[in-house]
Formats: structure tokens, C-alpha cells, sequence
């Protein structure tokens, strides 16, 4: 019935009024455009500069995702599924899974932008992932699912097993895999014993668009983005700023939320404008999530401001103490409330600041991705294999 349905939404009209087209020579796929994040806008650079502006999705909804997504011609896996199930992420992961084990491309090479799915896609043509993260949910349980009780984390963490099975397989039959980071590159050694070349995205926003004033902000506030995830701590970072009562703490992300202390107020989604007026104004982001790269720092730089951050993950890559950043030594209060103490002495430069996101260009990423799939373009089957500044994954050609 499942795969009826599939099909059947292959063939409407997407109900959010996307178009539906048939991508060109590069497909690209990314896992849903369900909500707003880093890897959702990587996705969209992808179909802009290489999908001849197409996409190919488990689900779409408009008014979660960004804007720019309209304006992308887009072919929804799920559209013959009830909404109802689509807006529920319990149900949507396991639903975008079987649709792409279902879909297959057989023809030119495939682009997948994945962090779950998307590279569980079939088919014979050669396949590029671009990979965020190794699903959270599905090999760090305990990060994903923090407010669990622990013995329902081993549960779900047991129920799992033939997931990872099928994932690690989808995975191992890429032609070419990158790593959005190094640390990411690490986590798909450890998961898949897969050899990823590294590639860092660009800033997700174009510091040059127009900007917003945000109502009710104070001059003197620092900003989180971020969806509410336990990894992203920001229940440490609420605390801190709630006791500390020096500068408003503005949150960006998940849902918005009525607070009875104005030093905290959680906005919930925003503007690109208003977004871009926010990392203008802001003495500094917080960043005190377990990213594997996190694109906030990156976004913020290009606006002189200077991130206070996690000393761990992706953050150790694009964040330098003194030049662009104060680093959080731990995940607790007074590591926090130190490293807030530190960037309030530090003389930080905004255009040295500014210079040092320069080094992440959208030119530069497209580039290098354009010539990874030409590669694999140039002889059907991956034209990378055997460079050895470009390591790759297990192939497979099959076509079910």
C-alpha cells in the first residue's frame, strides 16, 4: 500500500504548490525540507549551482523550511501520504527511509545531501554523498534522546540494530563520500569505515542581503540559533543567562516562546533579514551544542561578530581563541559564565573577524564539489577512485 502511495504522490502535484520537474543530469537529493538548519541550506546551494535549480526530497512543507525552497523546482517522495504524518517526526524518518530504498536513479550521477536518508537512495547512476552528520538518532541515542529515561534509550538503541544494518549498507554502496568536517569525517570512520575527504560548507546566509530590526531586542544581547535539541544544550545556556541577569540572551529556532524575565526571549523562527540584523548586532553567539561542524560561527563571522563556543566538535575548526572566539572549556555554568567574563576583556577586531570566514567562499566549495562530480560524470563509475586526495567508498551497481 505504502509503495502505491509512493508512486502515486510521484505523479501530483505537491499539495504545498512546489513544482514538480524532472531534475537534470545531476540529481540532488537531500534527506526532507521540513525545517530550517544548516544541512537544508547546503541543500539548496546544491540544487542551485548543480541541480539546474531541481531537488528530489522525502517531504516538503513550505512554511518549516526556507523560502528559497519555493522558488526550486522539487519532486516529493511522500506527497500521497497524509500531511498528518509528514509534519510528525516520529513518523516522517522511518517514512523517508522507505521511500528512498523504494526510488532509484539510473541515469547521470546523483548529489545526495544527507544527515539520515537521502543516501539510501538506488539506482545505477554513480553517487556522491555529502554527508552532515551519521544520524544522530540512530548511532548516538544517548546525545539525541537525553530527556529519556536510560533504560528506554537501550531500547530504542537495541530496536535499531537492523536500521543501522540497512544504513551502513546504502552507505557503503556510495561511490564518493565527503565529510562536511573533520570531525565528521571521524564519525563516518567510526561508523562506517569509510575514508571521507573533507570539504566545509560555506556560511548558509548572504551577509550582503537586506536586514530587519528585531522588536523588543536590547542593544546589549547575545544570540543562540538553534533548533531545541538536548545536544544543543541551550537549557545550560537559558540558566546562565536567567542567574547572570547581564545582557539579554536572544533565541532563534524551534518554536516561539512567552518568557517572564526579558533577560531571555525565544523568537522561534525569523527572517533571513531579521537573522542577518540579529548576527549584526549581537556581542557574540553561543554556540554549546555537540555539532560535528556548525555552520552558526561561520554565519555569524561574516558579520564581525565572535562566537563563544564549545571547545569540541566542528567548532575546533572553524573557531580560533582570541582571533574569532572564547572557547567554553565544559558543559557546565561556570565554564560558560568564565568564557562570557573572557569576551568582555578581549579587544576582538570585527574585520579580522570578518576575514576569517573568508576562507569558507561559496566559490571555492562548488568548485571543488563540481569537479567530484564531473569525475564521477567522466567515466559513469566514479571517476575518483584511486586519487589519493579524494577517498571513497565501497561501490555497487544495483539497480532494485
Amino acid at each position: 500500500m505504502i509503495r502505491r502511495l509512493l508512486r502515486a504522490g510521484q505523479r501530483r502535484t505537491d499539495r504545498a504548490d512546489v513544482a514538480v520537474g524532472r531534475p537534470g543530469p545531476v540529481t540532488v537529493i537531500h534527506d526532507y525540507l521540513t525545517q530550517r538548519g544548516g544541512a537544508e541550506r547546503v541543500a539548496i546551494l546544491f540544487a542551485t549551482e548543480h541541480g539546474g535549480r531541481a531537488m528530489e526530497t522525502s517531504a516538503v512543507i513550505l512554511d518549516r523550511t526556507f523560502p528559497e525552497v519555493a522558488d526550486l523546482t522539487v519532486r516529493s517522495l511522500l506527497q500521497g501520504l497524509p500531511t498528518a504524518l509528514i509534519r510528525r517526526r516520529a513518523t516522517l524518518g522511518p517514512l523517508a527511509g522507505l521511500g528512498f530504498l523504494i526510488h532509484a536513479v539510473h541515469e547521470g550521477v546523483v548529489l545526495c545531501s544527507s544527515s539520515g536518508w537521502s543516501h539510501w537512495v538506488r539506482g545505477r547512476a554513480p553517487r556522491l554523498v555529502y554527508c552532515h552528520t551519521p544520524a544522530r538518532w540512530l548511532y548516538e541515542p544517548d546525545d539525541y534522546f537525553v530527556g529519556l529515561r536510560p533504560g528506554l534509550r537501550r531500547l530504542l538503541s537495541v530496536a535499531l540494530a537492523p536500521v543501522r544494518a540497512v544504513d551502513r549498507r546504502r552507505m557503503a554502496a556510495a561511490t564518493t563520500v565527503v565529510a562536511n568536517g573533520p570531525v565528521t569525517a571521524q564519525r563516518i570512520k567510526r561508523v562506517y569505515g569509510i575514508e571521507a575527504r573533507v570539504v566545509i560548507p560555506p556560511a548558509g546566509i548572504d551577509a550582503t542581503g537586506p536586514q530587519e530590526a528585531v522588536p523588543g531586542v536590547q542593544d546589549d544581547f547575545y544570540l543562540v540559533v538553534g533548533r531545541p535539541r538536548g545536544y544543543k544544550n541551550l537549557d545550560l545556556v537559558t540558566s546562565v543567562f536567567a542567574q547572570r541577569q547581564s545582557g539579554q540572551l536572544i533565541v532563534v529556532g524551534g518554536q516561539q516562546r512567552a518568557s517572564a524575565d526579558d533577560s531571555i526571549r525565544e523568537l522561534g523562527r525569523v527572517s533571513d533579514a531579521q537573522l542577518r540584523w540579529l548576527y549584526e548586532h549581537a556581542r557574540a553567539v553561543i554556540c554549546l551544542a555537540h555539532e560535528d561542524l556548525g555552520l552558526v560561527p561561520l554565519e555569524a563571522f561574516q558579520f564581525g561578530t565572535p562566537a563563544v563556543a564549545l571547545e569540541a566538535g566542528g567548532y575546533l575548526a572553524t573557531c580560533t581563541p582570541g582571533v574569532n572566539a572564547v572557547f567554553v572549556e565544559s558543559e557546565d555554568a561556570d565554564a560558560l559564565v568564565r568564557a562570557l567574563d573572557i569576551l568582555t576583556t578581549t579587544p576582538f577586531d570585527a574585520q579580522v573577524i570578518r576575514d576569517s570566514a573568508r576562507q569558507f567562499t561559496p566559490a571555492g566549495f562548488h568548485r571543488i564539489i563540481g569537479t567530484l562530480l564531473s569525475e564521477l560524470a567522466d567515466d559513469g563509475s566514479g571517476g575518483s577512485q584511486g586519487m589519493s586526495t579524494v577517498p571513497t567508498a565501497a561501490r555497487s551497481r544495483e539497480s532494485a
